[in-house]
């Protein structure tokens, strides 16, 4: 990848581990190295991401790129890198990979994914363009991800748990619909959902899909608030279930109101 260096721009050659061209890698600054996630955007720009996760080539499939660092990995196979298969399997908080003594530095993930043969993004060889100036997208990994996660596993817990009055699921239901419409009776309340029952957060003909609240993100957003409130309310705090997503929910609404706290001057 070749970059043109602008004032003040860092940028060092190194040749690949397998032979061939020299790489100018720009690196922004030697404090601010490229991020791990540009280096899934492939070798070149003109290898698609979902081709170059799919292995070493986009002949090797993205399962036997995680089993090990060849195509021929098997399942069985231990991983020659330590950021593949075992990685994932081992997701406990005292997992080897988490340990203090396993945690890669900045230049120790550079020269991993370098060996691997995943180069730096073309994009940080445009002068300025550093780590810091990109963001999460919030409303897909919150509005959209997280939020209506939440409130899908929430009330369908609490229907099929009989957290909340009713002999029947679809009577439940009906007391939680309740529950948000006299919610949605406070004017500031502008985005609201146009209906709910037992299909609007749990798949009739999926049933193996987990629950997620229907809806578009303005509507997600705006029922945070009566999420935290309902699990409150009707939720077991000393039951170990309950309280987890009890805890859940204040932690999503302390997130949603630190962002209207930090954006209230644009409204």
């Amino acid at each position: 990848m070749q970059g043109e260096e602008g004032p003040g721009a860092a940028s060092e050659k190194t040749s690949p581990p397998s032979g061939g061209k020299a790489c100018s890698c720009h690196v922004g600054s030697a404090a601010q190295p490229g991020h791990a996630i540009d280096y899934l955007r492939g070798p070149t720009p003109q290898a698609p991401a979902v081709d170059y996760l799919r292995g070493s080539t986009p002949q090797a499939p993205a399962v036997d790129y995680l089993r090990g660092s060849t195509p021929q990995a098997s399942s069985s196979t231990i991983p020659s890198h330590p950021s593949c298969t075992l990685q994932v399997c081992e997701a406990e908080d005292d997992a080897e990979w988490r340990q203090p003594h396993s945690v890669l530095t900045t230049a120790e993930l550079l020269q991993r994914e370098w060996e691997r043969g995943k180069w730096p993004s073309p994009l940080f060889s445009v002068f300025g363009v550093f780590n810091h100036l990109f963001r999460v997208d919030w409303l897909h990994c919150a509005d959209q991800g997280v939020a209506p996660d939440y409130l899908g596993n929430l009330f369908k817990h609490a229907v099929d748990n009989k957290r909340v009055p009713g002999a029947t699921k679809a009577a439940r239901c009906t007391f939680i619909g309740e529950r948000i419409w006299e919610f949605y009776d406070d004017p500031a309340v502008l985005d609201k959902l146009k209906g709910f029952a037992e299909k609007s957060f749990s798949s009739e003909k999926k049933r193996k899909l987990p629950p997620k609240l229907k809806g578009n993100a303005a509507c997600m957003r705006a029922l945070v608030p009566f999420g935290k409130r309902f699990a409150q309310q009707f939720l077991d705090e000393a039951d170990e279930k309950d309280g987890a997503i009890i805890e859940a929910g204040k932690h999503l609404g302390n997130c949603y109101d630190s962002l209207s706290m930090a954006n209230r001057c644009f409204v």
